[in-house]
């Protein structure tokens, strides 16, 4: 985005009355009431004056901040370091900003299984994806590989945090070597091969708005608000 000419963060971004920041959160607005909410930021461009004052607005009653003074190695690394002080036994559901998913419910227990990934039918190879064996079950994923045309929105359930921390500790290397940073999609391979019950959720594509580029964000701001 600065490459593209803006002077502010992209999740800083004016958008449908808002923010890119506040438009990707409410996709959770149906649990602002009983969840918890971690935000993991770095620590510039005012970035924790910035995010407190959005969710306060926003009226998420329970959240946390922790902000980052250096790069991690990726998405993965960002959510192993922020989540260090909670237990293994919590679930937790990951999402980036440069997604709006509209009304997003958390998963029945059949659906989330030991952990799911949101998925659409999507073009292109700039995606995490996954592939599919019987009853919506999930056999393999793949970041930046197109092993099947149901690409990842960035949503990423694991029913215990361990579960994570484990892949993470089987998955990381292999991530790094591949692409020089740790995604989060590949990881649940580990989990699989161990036998876990990962699940696949399938959606419209009209279920989601992205913003991940500034090409996106210019046709998002074009677009009807859902």
């Amino acid at each position: 985005f600065f490459s593209a000419g803006f002077v502010n963060p992209k999740y800083q971004l004016p958008l449908y009355g808002g923010t890119v920041f506040s438009e990707s959160v409410k996709s959770f607005k149906e649990q602002f009431h009983n969840m918890p909410f971690l935000f993991l930021i770095r620590n510039d461009y005012a970035a924790r004056e910035f995010v407190t004052a959005e969710v306060i607005r926003l009226g998420i009653k329970d959240f946390r901040i922790i902000e980052f003074t250096n790069d991690t190695r990726g998405q993965a690394d960002t959510v192993l370091q922020g989540t260090s002080d909670y237990s293994d036994n919590i679930s937790i559901i990951v999402f980036n900003i440069d997604t709006i998913r509209h009304n997003f419910l958390i998963p029945s227990v059949a659906d989330f299984g030991d952990g799911f990934l949101e998925v659409f039918e999507g073009q292109g190879d700039g995606w995490s994806f996954v592939q599919l064996g019987k009853k919506n079950q999930v056999t393999r994923t793949a970041e930046k590989q197109r092993i099947s045309s149901l690409c990842s929105n960035g949503i990423y359930g694991f029913k215990r945090l361990g579960d994570f921390r484990e892949a993470y500790s089987l998955g990381s290397e292999d991530s790094l070597s591949l692409h020089n940073e740790v995604y989060i999609a590949p990881l649940y391979n580990a989990l699989i091969k161990n036998g876990l019950d990962i699940r696949c959720i399938q959606l419209p594509i009209e279920a989601m708005g992205f913003c991940g580029t500034p090409d996106e964000y210019e046709l998002l701001k074009k677009a009807t608000k859902f």
